[in-house]
């Protein structure tokens, strides 16, 4: 596919395709209808066929001998049984009582046969259920089976039906979820989905959800303050976020004298990163983070994990205790010394055909008419991780160090920013702010005026 793309000049996927759409099909369609991808498609399955043929040969034999085996063990079976039934009946040892007996011992027959246990019962109860398939279609079927099992059963059960990929803003709201045969190997990506650290801590009483990049911004602080007072801080120091997360954690990153690198969305990005500076030495990783509640405090893992992120923040809502100061005291002071910051993220849904075909129209029109300005602030940078191309009244230049992307973020000259991206997962445009104020109440309110200035620009 690469070799198509950066050799031949294929396109590469211009559209976000229902999850259902046929892999061949989902290609051509993807790239555009591009004439070179009718012809990587025949080239690719012609290259499966000569690849995987001769294991479908040897498995497809492997099962013939099983089955000519079986076959022979059941034909021997039942002519033993034919002989012996044809020996009782010459003898007149078959009688009827033995065949009666041989029914009353069936579990049908057996007291509350059918009946779920009461134990069983009890731990369904007032449980709500989430089936997942991987349209939808199957999920539904599931669903209904087992809402009428439950009433059949006497349980206070709720069942309803999702996609996977769709699941993400829904999950929350069950207890249990339960994946359709074809989908069951997503099993531990879905045990991902709960790798992400949320805190929420007491503000004038009332307990208070704080956002990824606060939280990150936290442990930053606890982490790198720590390391520097114990001189254990590398000379070469590094941390890692992504293009749509928040400047407050790399300011902080600044005073500690520690680089920030950027990745595109996603975890797998800061994990490369880790992995090649452990070969070269250039740098030495300190933490990594994103907006999305995702943390990696020691990297021996790749990925975002929770377990270590609860762990060293609850060591620092600790710390910080025992000094006076509740974790909502430490953001506060560092609002204080690196500015005030207001993040979020909205989003619109376009589904279907239709909206897929609207959400490209949507960045294509960003990319053909650049923003000058908004909310009446002037857009002082932009840069297309597309084209990987940025621009300002100077001109445009390359946008090095990122892989092609479709996301468009624009730099304010009021020190804010936004950044666009169609979802990867769901048909949605995501729109991100990190706004940036005199104080906390200028930045919230400032935000809201580019949440809606932005949402007249998507509709």
């Amino acid at each position: 596919f690469k070799l198509f793309i950066d050799v031949l000049g294929m396109n590469g996927f211009l559209y976000t395709l229902p999850w259902t759409t046929p892999a061949p099909l989902g290609i051509v369609l993807g790239c555009g209808l591009s004439p070179l991808s009718f012809v990587f498609v025949a080239v690719a399955l012609v290259m499966d066929f000569v690849i995987y043929y001769p294991f479908f040969k040897t498995y497809d034999l492997e099962k013939c001998e099983e089955e000519a085996q079986i076959e022979a063990e059941e034909l021997e079976a039942r002519a033993a049984d034919k002989a012996a039934r044809m020996s009782d009946a010459f003898q007149g040892k078959t009688k009827a009582s033995e065949l009666a007996g041989a029914a009353a011992a069936s579990p049908a027959s057996e007291p509350g046969a059918g009946k779920a246990s009461a134990s069983g019962a009890d731990a369904l109860s007032g449980k709500r259920v989430l089936v997942l398939c991987a349209g939808g279609g199957t999920s539904g079927l599931l669903a209904n089976a087992l809402a009428k099992a439950a009433q059949e059963q006497g349980i206070d059960l709720e069942s309803a039906a999702g996609a996977y990929g769709a699941h993400l803003d829904i999950m929350p709201d069950f207890d249990l979820v339960v994946l359709a045969p074809q989908v069951a190997s997503y099993y531990e990506d879905l045990k991902l989905d709960a790798d992400r650290m949320g805190v929420v801590a007491k503000r004038n009483g009332e307990l208070k959800l704080m956002t990824g990049n606060q939280s990150g911004a936290l442990l930053i602080e606890y982490i790198f303050s720590q390391l520097t007072a114990k001189g254990k801080m590398p000379a070469n120091a590094v941390m890692f976020n992504t293009v749509v997360t928040g400047d407050l954690g790399e300011k902080i990153a600044d005073s500690y004298g520690v680089a920030t690198e950027k990745t595109l969305t996603g975890f797998k990005f800061i994990g490369e990163k880790v992995a090649k500076y452990e070969v070269n030495h250039e740098r030495e990783y300190v933490f990594g983070y994103e907006e999305s509640y995702g943390s990696l405090i020691s990297p021996f893992v790749r990925d975002k994990d929770a377990q270590q992120a609860c762990l060293m923040l609850a060591e620092a809502a600790c710390y910080y205790k025992e000094h006076g100061k509740t974790l909502w005291d430490v953001l506060d002071g560092l609002y204080a010394k690196h500015g005030f910051y207001a993040e979020t993220q909205t989003s619109v849904t376009l589904a279907g055909a239709a909206g897929a075909a609207r959400i490209k129209e949507i960045m294509d029109g960003l990319r053909k008419e650049r923003l000058q300005t908004i909310a009446d602030v002037k857009v002082n940078v932009w840069q297309d991780f597309e084209t990987r191309e940025q621009g300002c009244d100077e001109g445009v230049t390359a946008l090095e160090g990122f892989t092609v992307s479709n996301v468009l973020k624009y730099f304010m000259a009021d020190g804010s920013w936004i950044a666009i991206r169609p979802s990867g997962t769901e048909p949605k445009v995501k729109v991100y702010y990190c706004v940036k104020g005199a104080d906390q109440k200028a930045a919230e309110e400032q935000l809201e005026r580019y949440i809606a200035v932005m949402k007249g620009v998507l509709s």
